[in-house]
């Protein structure tokens, strides 16, 4: 993972909800985000590969960041969304959240390193905290998340 410094802090974010707490990924890794679509399962595939979408005839790989972070409670309810994530290498991957937030400029927000009591499952994805006015809001390295196996 590389290290987030002042000086490579994105301008903006893109963020979403994980159950109750707000995560964030830059906004320029971010395609497009796009209301539940049906998701195809694939047998024999990683707990965190959840299935396979269908995006305008592309075929979209979905990951549960719930499961890459280590929650207790995987589960997505029925209102989830799908942030479409651009992958250099394989086009795109699709990350599924429990509500969408805003786009934040960054300059307006105070930025931390990774906690050091962050779960040892979750250290390879979070790139540090961002504090807003009444919420602490999660960076995570989107490219670490789609990398990581």
């Amino acid at each position: 993972m590389s290290t987030i410094t002042q000086d490579t802090i994105p301008a903006q974010i893109s963020t979403f909800r994980l159950d109750e707490e707000w995560y964030s990924v830059d906004v320029l890794k971010v395609q497009e985000v796009l209301e539940p679509l049906p998701i195809n399962t694939v047998p024999l595939t990683d707990k965190y590969i959840i299935g396979l979408i269908n995006v305008r005839g592309i075929i979209v790989t979905c990951l549960s960041i719930k499961e890459r972070l280590g929650f207790d409670d995987c589960d997505y309810g029925e209102n989830y969304h799908n942030v479409i994530i651009n992958d250099p290498d394989d086009g795109h991957v699709c990350l599924l959240v429990d509500e969408i937030g805003d786009v934040i400029q960054t300059n307006d927000l105070v930025f931390a390193d990774r906690p050091p009591t962050i779960p040892a499952k979750a250290k390879p994805f979070i790139a540090g905290v961002f504090r807003d006015k009444d919420k602490l809001i999660t960076f995570l390295d989107a490219d670490a998340i789609i990398r990581a196996s």
